[in-house]
């Protein structure tokens, strides 16, 4: 008899459970709050992501409210970054008079919230990933197709031209066109 891959104890699927960490998720909380204040009625986080492949119905609704919560989060890194009421905080002078001075203190503190908030949606979501390098598609879209023939093609036009550059022809670059 062969041994379960993993033998992690799970709890039957709970309607009204799932309900509630859908809903908590779209409000932008992470799973791991949301379990702690369930408390000791909480199913295991394991539990959860069998509910998800035993319940298609639960699955759909749990990525729909990991989405709706990603767009709260987001905005919620707008709300850090407009927010100016921390950056000031008000000094007093040896004459009694008050000025204010920048709170880099406050600053580095909403730079930091916003910055990690930005750095788990890139991780936990596609749609909040930076591209980086270089991206290459067809007229269509689609996939840029590369055969053999076409990239041997290529390469004897490209040793053409540098032939006919090394006899001695046309150096205005009007050959590359």
């Amino acid at each position: 008899m062969a041994r379960p891959l993993l033998n992690i104890p799970t709890t039957g699927y709970d309607p009204a459970k799932a309900a509630h960490i859908c809903a908590e998720l779209a409000k932008g909380e992470t799973l791991t709050t949301i379990l702690r204040d369930m408390g000791d009625v909480a199913p295991s986080r394991w539990s959860i992501y069998q509910w998800k492949t035993s319940t298609p119905e639960f699955g759909t609704a749990y990525d729909l409210a990991r989405d709706v919560g990603f767009d709260v989060i987001a905005e919620d890194c707008m709300r850090i970054i407009e927010d100016g009421s921390n950056d000031w905080i008000t000094r007093k002078a040896r004459d009694g008079s008050e000025y204010q001075v920048v709170d880099n203190e406050a600053l580095g503190r909403s730079k930091l919230r916003a910055e990690m908030r930005l750095k788990l949606l890139a991780v936990w979501s596609p749609r909040y990933r930076q591209m980086s390098g270089l991206s290459i598609s067809n007229p269509d879209g689609g996939p840029v197709e590369f055969t053999d023939a076409a990239a041997s093609a290529k390469i004897a036009s490209l040793l053409a031209l540098a032939k006919s550059r090394a006899a001695g022809e046309p150096e205005d670059g009007s050959d590359l066109a």
